[in-house]
């Protein structure tokens, strides 16, 4: 009997600590050490798990350590439909695959991270969920072949430009065409 209330009471004390703790996000002071953030409140690191709010409503999840975000961070708008979520890295630094939504749910943007560092094919998507972008990142650096569509009003027309990087440096012939293939 006296191990099941011992057992109750850890139960107890771990969900008690376990729990979000509730701040505005005008209330959070932020340090920038280059592409490093450190937050904090009170002039005390922030640590664990937090609900950080905009006046609006809006809202985000996510954890600390020392200061810094780790784990996955949830960003949500004021009707609650969730935003953009992102994976943290022990150290603060963004890893792994980043995706952002349209307020309906559908893709508006998908990419990826590697220790802080953009990395691979990073898309982005229009509401109906066509591909309207694709940039290619190698370390953060621009590399490879760039793709975007879009509408060029003054033409009436879908325009498609394709461009061309190597180490962050325009490389290779840029080109613009319409839809229909005409070269601009």
């Amino acid at each position: 009997m006296r191990n099941i209330a011992l057992i109750i009471g850890f139960l107890c004390a771990a969900t008690l600590t376990a729990q979000d703790t509730y701040l505005m996000w005008k209330d959070i002071e932020t340090q920038r050490f280059g592409k490093e953030v450190l937050f904090k409140i009170d002039n005390k690191f922030l640590n664990g798990p937090h609900k950080l709010a905009e006046n609006s409503g809006a809202y985000t999840e996510v954890a600390f350590k020392n200061g810094k975000m780790i784990d996955l961070k949830k960003d949500f708008d004021m009707s609650g439909n969730l935003k953009h979520e992102v994976m943290y890295n022990q150290d603060g630094k963004p890893e792994g695959k980043v995706v952002a939504y349209y307020p309906d749910g559908t893709i508006y943007e998908d990419f990826k991270y590697k220790d802080g560092l953009k990395e691979g094919e990073w898309k982005s998507f229009d509401e109906k969920g066509e591909l309207r972008k694709t940039e290619i990142y190698k370390n953060d650096l621009k590399e490879g072949k760039w793709v975007a569509h879009f509408r060029d009003a003054r033409l009436g027309t879908e325009l498609i430009e394709t461009s061309f990087y190597k180490n962050d440096k325009r490389t290779g012939t840029w080109s613009q065409k319409t839809e229909d293939g005409r070269m601009l």
